[in-house]
């Protein structure tokens, strides 16, 4: 715990929110706000906003302590796991390499695709000698210089990634209106480079799927530590 920052029974005699309080709250506000409900739950005045303040930051303290301890405790688990686990994967992985050698050369032998075995069985499956890619770049740069554009659709997967921010700098929103003179929301105009030269309205396109996203204040929290209210 930090020992420097203000308790919060320090900042204020009466907290606006008890524990059980804040739990009930908490669990409201994970199964979705109620917007009227939320405004009666306001924090009034700079005191409770400071109440507030040193609640959180108690809270993160005692956060960021579980995690220590977890991650200490999570690493000690995981290292018994390891070393309980690891000799015995070794031994079956080498029974398992055993028996499929031991498979592979009933086969051989006796063309049998399975062996059974009182506590299991073993199949061998053939499948038949197909060409494979040892180098897929190279594969692929082969196809796109010598290949149909047919061919190449058929034979590469290609993935495409709108990257919106690039998407801005090509494209201006335009207010749209109806016949009465009515804003319908707006157009996204792209300035294509293969009709420069042309008059400007044909140089512009309407691109479909755009929307405008209102402008946004985002509030961000961050409690001071003890090393910052430390003198």
């Amino acid at each position: 715990m930090n020992d420097d920052l203000l308790p919060p029974e320090l900042v204020l005699d009466e907290p606006p929110w008890s524990e059980q309080e804040l739990d009930a709250l908490a669990a409201e506000a994970e199964a979705g706000y109620d917007v009227e409900r939320m405004r009666t739950r306001e924090l009034a005045g700079t005191e409770q906003a400071q109440w507030a303040m040193a609640e959180l930051a108690r809270l993160r303290g005692l956060l960021g302590e579980l995690k220590v301890q977890s991650d200490a405790w999570t690493a000690r688990i995981t290292k018994w796991y390891e070393d309980s686990t690891h000799p015995l994967k070794g031994r079956a992985a080498f029974l398992e390499d055993r028996l499929e050698h031991y498979a592979l050369a009933m086969r051989e032998r006796f063309d049998t695709a399975t062996v059974k075995l009182p506590s299991g069985e073993v199949t061998t499956r053939k499948s038949a000698a197909k060409v494979v890619s040892t180098d897929d770049d190279a594969v692929i740069a082969w196809l796109k210089d010598n290949a149909t554009q047919l061919d190449f659709d058929d034979c590469v997967r290609t993935t495409y990634e709108l990257r919106i921010s690039e998407v801005r700098k090509h494209v201006s929103p335009h207010v749209a209106v109806d016949d009465d003179g009515v804003v319908t929301g707006y157009v996204f105009m792209y300035d294509h480079p293969d009709h420069v030269g042309l008059n400007q309205a044909s140089d512009l396109f309407v691109v479909p799927g755009l929307a405008i996203e209102d402008e946004k204040l985002t509030p961000k929290v961050t409690p001071a530590s003890a090393r910052e209210l430390t003198p």
